[in-house]
């Protein structure tokens, strides 16, 4: 299995985890983000890392690889944590049931 899309997919995963929160500090608002686009974004990408850590023979061995692994899942932490922040600050209800 080749493993050339793995590099630059999680470096592009890294960069919409930051402009997620750049995104969300420009507009200031919450428009066009919510806190289910920020949770399915990390368990998505959570759960492909874990994937990859433990199944695919090449992450195992790669510091880069952890290393966007963990800085993806921080900023995906960061950016729920700030949208938590934003809904309480507007008293909107966090989970519409």
């Amino acid at each position: 299995m080749g493993f050339k899309g793995v590099y630059p997919a999680f470096g592009q995963n890294l960069m919409m985890s930051l402009l997620f929160i750049i995104l969300l500090f420009k507009r200031n608002s919450l428009r066009g983000q919510s806190i289910y686009i920020a949770v399915f974004k990390m368990l998505g990408t959570g759960l492909t890392s874990i994937h990859y850590y433990l199944f695919e023979p090449i992450p195992q061995c790669s510091l880069i690889l952890t290393a966007l692994y963990v800085s993806i899942f921080i900023f995906d932490i960061v950016y729920i944590y700030l949208i938590v922040k934003f809904y309480k600050r507007n008293k909107i209800p966090i989970l519409k049931i």
